[in-house]
């Protein structure tokens, strides 16, 4: 959730990313663009874990004070560009914000130097009245975001550029800003969280223009679930500074852009092994068009008025359907799979090499040796509201003929 105490003119080139650590805490990165012209925080709610009462007895909203441990990365400005690096192009197809001297100092937040920041944690809505006024949220936007009562909340101070100052000193009033970074004990082990609600303008609005990366290093096991583009290079291909942030599982990453609900981003175990299933010999992931879209929430659809048919009708698909589809389908493939012995199938590993036989003999490219044997992966659509990925390992390259046959199976099934 990126939501700013005042008026910015533009934010742009957001990129995140999460990182699971292990033990129920979330490593969390934030770097964007901003144009302000005054000096605003960055107000970051965040689900953490609730802590028990002073007593030791029941729970109460938040997480201390300290639960949340900043991570200074100054040392490490180009931290995203490196993780793009992952994805190796061309790719073929003045003041702090203690409360006002009036107010106790036991009261005050602490304050604590992150590289070029200044941060503290409120663990509570409550909490944040102890920051300065200029970098509160209004009443009205704390209200609005609902979704965010028990949450805790990260505050980074971001120096704006005077209008008054020398052009010289002001420049374009656009600056990148390295990346900002914590972790954070999670409410719900098993997911990777993304904040991404936009509050630019005083405002909640339903829909936002959203200019964002992700990048997920989730925990090794969510691996073979994962539908965003993993990296093709290695975590050892970063640099020591990066390397310091960064685990040995694999990344990835995926893009929003555009106009889109007005909401954050969760990675859900659970919700992906649903859509997930893995036989003796294939790989079956149920998908549609519009992940982002059909969840409720703000900015989600309510009607079809104004929405292509296809749209709405793939909005409407749930994840139990998905389960249901995920499990009857893979069940009869293998069945199919298995019957068939001139298909060539062999044990499904992950580590198989891709090929794509589709496209060999066009422009004079030769088929590899596959010694160990390849997976290919057919995409068909099903019942018109979703599509099955089903990646299968063959003892060798299919031919166009074999692969015809496939697809053929997966529509019949479906």
């Amino acid at each position: 959730m990126c939501c700013f105490s005042g008026a910015v003119k533009d934010v742009s080139s957001t990129r995140l990313f999460a990182r699971a650590l292990g033990g129920a805490r979330q490593l969390l990165v934030y770097e964007l663009s901003l144009d302000a012209t005054q000096d605003v925080a960055m107000i970051l709610p965040v689900p953490v874990a609730k802590a028990l009462g002073g007593d030791g007895v029941g729970e109460r909203n938040g997480t201390g004070e300290d639960g949340v441990r900043f991570v200074d990365l100054s040392g490490c400005p180009k931290f995203f560009d490196e993780l793009d690096a992952l994805y190796p192009r061309p790719q073929r197809h003045s003041g702090g914000f203690l409360a006002p001297a009036s107010i106790p100092p036991r009261q005050r937040l602490p304050v604590k130097q992150v590289g070029s920041f200044e941060a503290s944690f409120a663990p509570t809505r409550a909490d944040l009245s102890r920051l300065d006024e200029r970098f509160r949220l209004p009443a009205s936007v704390m209200d609005e975001l609902s979704e965010h009562a028990s949450s805790g909340f990260v505050v980074f101070k971001l120096r704006g550029f005077s209008p008054a100052a020398p052009p010289a000193q002001r420049g374009s009033g656009e600056r990148r800003i390295h990346p900002m970074a914590f972790d954070f004990p999670q409410r719900d082990a098993g997911t990777l969280f993304f904040p991404t609600v936009h509050v630019h303008d005083g405002a909640v609005h339903t829909h936002a223009k959203f200019d964002h990366l992700l990048y997920a290093q989730p925990l090794d096991s969510w691996t073979p679930h994962m539908t965003w583009w993993r990296a093709p290079n290695a975590t050892s291909t970063l640099s020591a500074a990066a390397r310091a942030f960064v685990g040995v599982t694999p990344i990835f990453r995926t893009q929003l852009s555009g106009e889109l609900p007005n909401r954050d981003v969760w990675l859900d175990f659970a919700t992906l092994e649903g859509r997930n299933k893995f036989t003796p010999h294939a790989h079956l992931r149920v998908l549609t068009a519009w992940e982002m879209l059909s969840a409720p929430g703000r900015g989600a659809a309510t009607s079809p008025n104004g929405l292509d048919p296809q749209v709405w009708a793939e909005l409407q698909v749930t994840e139990e359907q998905r389960r249901r589809v995920a499990t009857n389908a893979s069940r009869a493939l293998e069945e199919k799979l298995v019957s068939d012995a001139q298909l060539g199938v062999i044990a499904y590993d992950e580590s198989l090499p891709e090929v794509w036989p589709d496209f060999y003999g066009m422009g004079g490219a030769v088929a590899p040796e596959v010694p160990s044997g390849c997976h290919v992966k057919f995409s068909v659509r099903g019942g018109g509201v979703f599509s099955v990925e089903v990646r299968i390992a063959f003892a060798r390259v299919p031919t166009i003929e074999t692969c015809a046959r496939v697809r053929s199976l997966l529509q019949e099934i479906l």
